[in-house]
């Protein structure tokens, strides 16, 4: 039997703070703005601690994003329960002026193709692959962060139980 190696806490330390780093920057500034040099001074780590960890700016987002895009899968893959969703869009409603920022910048589409796998994923494993898995994958990611951004955008106005819904 194979265990898993121990974990690094001093790793998993560094992680957490560039992660939070990039969410406090999010919060202040467009995407597209943020550097690898901001996001290593706000952790207050280098940046070779940076690098191995993440690739890249892109990979600290998605990596931010996704036990929200992973719950967003479940939902579209109909494998949540309703008060699962409902803590979901609360928790999209509490900071819509991240996921704003977030669905807005050019950044959406990187979070529309990591949704859509982790759609395919969710469809594949119930066995409810259609004739285009990928394409129908790439269309419920679509449809979810288009409803989720003209929610948190003020566009269409609704409870987040209504957007759970």
């Amino acid at each position: 039997m194979e265990l898993d190696p121990p974990v690094d806490a001093r790793a998993m330390k560094s992680r957490s703070a560039i992660l939070a780093a990039f969410t406090r920057l999010a919060l202040e500034e467009r995407v597209e703005a943020i550097r690898i040099a901001d996001i290593v001074a706000e952790a207050g780590v280098g940046r070779a601690t940076f690098y191995d960890h993440f690739q890249g700016k892109e990979a600290v987002m998605l990596a931010a994003l996704e036990p929200l895009l992973v719950s967003l899968g479940s939902v579209a893959s109909g494998r949540a329960a309703p008060p699962y969703i409902e803590g979901v869009t609360a928790h999209c409603w509490e900071r819509r002026a991240l996921f704003r920022a977030l669905l807005d910048s050019s950044a959406a589409k990187a979070i529309q193709r990591r949704l859509g796998e982790i759609i395919g994923q969710r469809l594949a494993a119930r066995g409810l692959e259609g004739p285009s898995p990928a394409l129908q994958a790439t269309g419920l990611a679509a449809a979810q962060l288009a409803m989720l951004r003209s929610w948190v955008g003020g566009e269409v106005k609704c409870s987040a139980d209504e957007m759970a819904a």
